[in-house]
């Protein structure tokens, strides 16, 4: 049977394949996320060369949200010696570019983000307040030892290889678009990640 979202197929098949299952695996990540936004899910980490399509995963979800703010990019709030966080009170999925995760602060603040049952949110001249935790992680670096080494099963490491064949942004990204309500479709079949 012809796939009815092939681009979306291309981008989990490759960012996912260093996993026997790794589409599939992705597919109910990304579902379960979607159904079930205070599900705890493994945080993603995916490393390989440059230019080698890790970034398209997280950017391909972020197409899936339906507000702009649920998806960021959190380097920066890791070490900002602030400490404001509020960008995190409306994300779902979090992402990092080569974050340096040897700074302790870093760490220690990923860590509490990613096992905290409740988020504390720090604005600016604005009361400190707690939500419930939503944040779900991808991590893209070039080199495996960029990650986080995190006990358990609380981490899922993949190994992003170059591509064969480069789809430029300005095609693959309309194409996923055209290919959106047939992917959700799909998500809404797959079982959630236990």
């Amino acid at each position: 049977m012809t796939s009815q979202h092939p681009h979306w197929d291309l981008v989990l098949e490759h960012c996912g394949g260093s996993l026997a299952t790794g589409r599939e695996y992705l597919q109910r990540w990304i579902a379960t996320m979607l159904r079930d936004p205070f599900k705890r899910l493994p945080y993603l980490f995916l490393y390989g060369p440059q230019n080698s399509g890790k970034s398209t995963l997280h950017k391909a979800i972020a197409l899936l949200f339906e507000k702009e703010q649920s998806t960021v990019r959190v380097d920066y709030l890791l070490t900002n010696a602030s400490g404001f966080n509020q960008e995190l009170a409306a994300a779902m999925l979090c992402t990092l570019e080569e974050a340096d995760l040897s700074n302790p602060v870093a760490y220690s603040r990923l860590r509490s983000w990613l096992k905290c049952k409740n988020l504390t949110i720090f604005e600016m001249r604005k009361p400190i307040y707690t939500q419930p935790n939503k944040l779900h992680w991808i991590q893209c670096a070039s080199m495996e030892e960029n990650g986080p080494k995190f006990p358990g099963d609380i981490q899922v490491t993949l190994y992003v290889p170059p591509l064969d064949k480069e789809i430029p942004y300005q095609e693959l990204f309309p194409a996923l678009l055209a290919e959106i309500q047939q992917f959700r479709k799909t998500l809404g079949t797959r079982v959630a990640l236990v």
